[in-house]
């Protein structure tokens, strides 16, 4: 048994440079249960050291086993080993195994990653000579994956430093610089002191957190804020990548550096080499698709990202691609403890309704999701302390706003704490803030601004004010419900497209189309129709439908135009707590206001009415057209007759007079109820029976003061004195 164990320890201790390290920062697979078998091992290796002191692979094994115990120890406090004593012993094994192996350059990294992952900065800095050595030792033994080894430690040596220095500035009056959140917020909210005192959103103007760093903190030359550091870790990365393409962190490496300036051209025609040698490398298209989406290039990104997708590990997809990343905590919850199915299920109606339009290929929502996370992972991975860039604290607030429009660092305000604060700023007037510590690539939400942190992430959990390539207005839209045929129902749908904005923002000034969905079951396509050339005019659309919870969606877009816009909304057909609408029995129709309706045919249907339907407002001494529909009717002698009152209600406005008087041969025989802030109109009706009738009424709004009012119509069957209302809101200028 002892004789397996030793074999496994060994073969273990024997792997890759990149493995061990990896394993190492976890105890490197030492376990409670087989700590004492490791301990076992320990000793056979010394008294082979006894035996042949110059034996240099044994040397590294013994440093590797006695760090993985250190490791083990440190985190679970055992007594069966000091972990001071055995960090000293796995420091100077590892140290003798480079000093008698010059022409293994993996012991001189060994020793470089021990020193790492010691927590100290001035061991972290010691890293530095170690990795200089491994390469020059690399070169010598014309070994390329050890040179990418060293180069990508020696790189990252580099880049902690550059992270420490990026984005300096030093303050003009001691005190003045922004540090956390409740920190700018208090002087500019001039509200007090208390916490109740804070606004519920916590937001500034970008004029005034702009203002505040721009004259109490003083920026720094580039020359001391690590440019040159910047420079000599992409030249490392890249080298690294050169020598080894198939090495696990050189491309990750290369992408990160390239990444941070913005050299999205030069990182796609990187990510282009990579793919040509490793196809199957997920890495790679994840950098493709964040250069090629950062570059517009919204379809290849598309591509990319399916294909990342299909070669990452399922444990790894399902830790980047996490809904929770962008949703409120409570949400958060809820999902986590959904089936797999319904995660699926939540993520697919998420993203579909995130997609700013349908009408365009690609998801552009979900693709900037993509891009973030890609970023944040690249961006703030530290991987000797084993932390994911995605999930930290800078990873969470990057993924959930996007990048930043103003960073700006400071260095510690204590001259006994070596901790850089990092202040994130958004053209939204959000604000956030990382205290970090130098030479360690890390950096955290300050214990003072995490419940602020948790505030503005429940109020505001994601934004996407950069997807640059379009803005989408809101479309104006009302939905209108008729019975149909067969206990269906026709949902009818008046929208308003900004038809000569949109034109307006094509360099082709081309044409207008507008699109339209009807959806059941949150995902299911149950209604589709499109128009082309567009004009300012309201128009409607029509779906039939049964019973059921609908979602519709219309878009209206031109090719190549920077503007577009949307309109979306739920409909419920059938029984419903807040707003039913039956298939069967006496019943009402919804309210559809029109600028004109006209009869045609018969017209017992709305369809049999000619509308010219209106959105928005209409202006003062304008007509309100009105169309509704009423189902089953009681009849006497073959006739249905019914009694309406229609009201026009304030409910909010200039104060004056309500003019609103019916237009038509009826005008004179309607009654007229005058109250301060209410008009009500009643008249009789009687028309042939049939199961469904349409009616119209043309309403003149005389001098009705500019204001918002409540339309209301109750219908009351005279037969069965049954009674029954509708009412729309409208806005008049």
């Amino acid at each position: 048994m002892m004789r397996w164990i030793l074999t496994a320890a060994l073969f273990a201790a024997t792997l890759t440079p990149v493995t061990t390290q990896a394993q190492a920062g976890s105890g490197m697979g030492i376990t409670s249960a087989n700590a004492n078998d490791s301990l076992a091992v320990l000793r056979q290796l010394e008294r082979a050291i006894s035996a042949d002191p110059r034996d240099a692979a044994t040397w590294h094994r013994l440093g590797m086993i006695a760090w993985g115990l250190t490791e083990w120890a440190k985190e679970t406090r055992s007594r069966l080993v000091d972990p001071t004593r055995m960090g000293r012993q796995a420091d100077t094994s590892l140290r003798t195994a480079a000093s008698l192996a010059p022409d293994k350059p993996a012991y001189r990294i060994a020793v470089g990653r021990y020193l790492l992952a010691s927590g100290l900065a001035m061991s972290r800095a010691a890293a530095f000579a170690q990795f200089e050595q491994a390469m020059k030792q690399a070169r010598a033994a014309d070994d390329p994956m050890a040179l990418a080894d060293a180069a990508v430690e020696l790189g990252y040596a580099h880049w902690r430093r550059y992270d420490g220095l990026v984005n300096r500035r030093i303050e003009t009056s001691p005190g003045a610089a922004v540090r956390t959140i409740a920190a700018a917020l208090q002087p500019m909210s001039g509200t007090g002191e208390g916490e109740g005192d804070m606004p519920p959103n916590p937001q500034l103007t970008m004029k005034a957190v702009r203002e505040r760093i721009e004259t109490s903190t003083q920026g720094l030359p580039s020359s001391v804020t690590g440019d040159a550091d910047y420079a000599e870790a992409d030249r490392l990365f890249q080298e690294a990548l050169g020598a080894a393409p198939t090495h696990p962190r050189a491309l990750r490496a290369v992408a990160m550096a390239m990444g941070e300036r913005n050299r999205w051209s030069e990182l796609r025609a990187t990510a282009d080499a990579q793919l040509r040698q490793i196809p199957w490398d997920p890495y790679a298209w994840m950098v493709l698709g964040l250069a090629a989406y950062r570059s517009a290039d919204v379809k290849t990104a598309a591509a990319a990202y399916d294909s990342a997708f299909t070669f990452l590990a399922p444990a790894e997809a399902q830790r980047l691609d996490r809904l929770e990343r962008v949703m409120r905590g409570t949400d958060s919850s809820a999902l986590r403890n959904a089936t797999p199915e319904q995660r699926a299920a939540t993520g697919r109606m998420y993203w579909l309704f995130a997609d700013p339009l349908w009408s365009r290929e690609g998801n552009e929502t979900r693709l900037e999701f993509l891009a973030r996370v890609t970023f944040a992972e690249l961006r703030w991975t530290v991987w000797d302390l084993d932390v994911r860039g995605a999930d930290t604290d800078r990873g969470n607030i990057y993924i959930r706003y996007g990048p930043p429009a103003i960073i700006a660092a400071f260095g510690s305000s204590s001259a006994y704490v070596a901790d850089v604060s990092t202040v994130w700023v958004y053209d939204s007037g959000l604000l956030f803030s990382f205290l970090g510590t130098t030479a360690f690539g890390t950096a955290r939400t300050g214990v003072d601004d995490k419940f602020m942190v948790e505030r503005i992430t429940a109020a505001m959990p994601v934004r996407w004010d950069n997807l640059a390539s379009i803005t989408v207005d809101t479309m104006p839209s009302h939905p209108t419900r008729f019975r149909g045929v067969a206990d269906s129902v026709d949902i009818v749908v008046a929208a308003l497209a900004p038809a000569s904005v949109i034109r307006a923002s094509s360099p082709t000034a081309g044409t207008v189309r507008s699109d339209w969905w009807v959806l059941a079951g949150g995902t299911q396509v149950v209604a589709r129709d499109s128009a082309l050339d567009v004009n300012d005019a309201a128009r409607l659309w029509t779906a039939r439908v049964g019973a059921g919870t609908y979602v519709y969606r219309i878009e209206a877009s031109t090719d190549e135009g920077t503007r577009a816009a949307r309109a979306a909304a739920a409909v419920t057909v059938g029984a419903s707590a807040t707003d039913p609408f039956l298939t069967s029995g006496a019943g009402m129709s919804d309210l559809l206001l029109a600028a004109a309706v006209e009869p045609r045919g018969s017209g017992r249907r709305w369809t049999d009415l000619a509308i010219t339907p209106v959105m928005g407002s209409f202006a003062r001494d304008a007509a309100i057209g009105v169309v509704w529909e009423m189902y089953e009717l009681g009849a006497r002698e073959g006739s249905a007759q019914y009694s309406l009152a229609f009201s026009i209600k304030r409910q909010r406005g200039a104060a004056g007079r309500i003019a609103a008087r019916v237009l038509g041969s009826i005008g004179g025989a309607a009654g007229v109820d005058t109250r301060d802030d209410e008009v009500i109109i009643t008249f009789d009706r009687t028309v042939p029976q049939a199961p469904a009738l349409a009616d119209q009424l043309m309403i003149g709004l005389g001098e009705t003061p500019a204001g918002t009012y409540l339309v209301t119509l109750t219908v009351t069957d005279r037969v069965t004195n049954r009674t029954m209302a509708r009412t729309r809101s409208v806005t008049i200028r």
